[in-house]
């Protein structure tokens, strides 16, 4: 099973008040990058969705090896994003959709959930504790 990993990164961080996913964290790293690699291992393929104007973003993500993917329509919200990630690769079999912004989830759960789709799982949510 093909599974492509969606990495939402066109958010606005307006509350954040800079571009968070460009924040680094205390290793240095910035959010959305952390948050990439644990997606790019646990993927056969990894996009990223940016604003038109994530320029400085999207070229960081993409040395990372995303293939980046541009939301002219992504002010409309968190569902034009993932549809723009969904349009640009119509051959996967299931898509996993990661946050830019949350850089702390494990990999071991997102190995969880690539196994589970693995395993035939039509959609697998995860839950917090």
């Amino acid at each position: 099973m093909s599974i492509t990993g969606i990495l939402l990164a066109a958010g606005y961080s307006h509350r954040f008040g800079s571009d968070k996913l460009l924040h680094p964290l205390t290793d240095g790293t910035p959010v959305a990058i952390a948050a990439a690699r644990k997606l790019l291992v646990a993927v056969d393929k990894t996009l990223a969705v940016v604003r038109p104007e994530s320029t400085e973003l999207a070229d960081l993500l993409h040395n990372e090896g995303l293939q980046i993917i541009t939301c002219a329509e992504a002010q409309a919200g968190m569902g034009a994003s993932i549809a723009c990630g969904a349009k640009a690769s119509p051959e996967a079999q299931a898509w996993l959709i990661a946050l830019a912004d949350m850089p702390f989830i494990q990999s071991v759960t997102i190995q969880k959930l690539t196994t589970l789709l693995r395993q035939g799982a039509d959609i697998v949510n995860t839950l917090s504790q």
